[in-house]
């Protein structure tokens, strides 16, 4: 694993170390994460970054520092934030119980029992299945309006 160390670097496959986590989950009294071997500590922190990769790869704010660095962080003008390697801890801890991202499986709109009827919605955006994280993602995310692209034809 090669922890990305905020200078930009071209073959970083992590956001945070071992020991950042650690020490982050230590100051929560999160035991958990404690009891883990070192391979599946690492092996969480890769699965936590690509699920950010993945998901919000074109929703940042700012500018990657370096063309050539291999994550979407640090960047313009944050740098590393504390609150972004925060979600990375968070999300470590939830990819060693199990998949971030799995399959999306069709889910049942409709359901009626006797005279009880729920309407389920339909698949939600995996951005959104995470809601602590996503509140600590929000102030290096673009806004909404600003995701929005005009089509035009010629």
């Amino acid at each position: 694993m090669i922890p990305e160390n905020g200078t930009g670097l071209a073959n970083a496959d992590a956001y945070v170390s071992v020991e950042f986590v650690d020490e982050y989950f230590s100051a929560r009294g999160n035991q958990m994460w404690a009891g883990l071997g070192s391979a599946y500590k690492e092996a969480a922190i890769i699965k936590a970054t690509d699920y950010l990769e993945a998901v919000y790869f074109d929703k940042w704010q700012g500018e990657r520092l370096k063309a050539d660095q291999a994550l979407s962080f640090p960047r313009s003008p944050f740098g590393m934030p504390a609150k972004f390697k925060s979600a990375v801890c968070e999300l470590a801890i939830r990819a060693n119980a199990g998949e971030l991202m799995s399959d999306i499986e069709r889910l049942t709109t409709k359901e009626k029992v006797g005279s009880i009827e729920v309407e389920y919605a339909q698949n939600a955006d995996p951005a959104t299945k995470y809601a602590y994280v996503a509140s600590l993602l929000k102030p290096f995310l673009k806004s909404a309006s600003a995701m929005i692209m005009r089509l035009e034809r010629c």
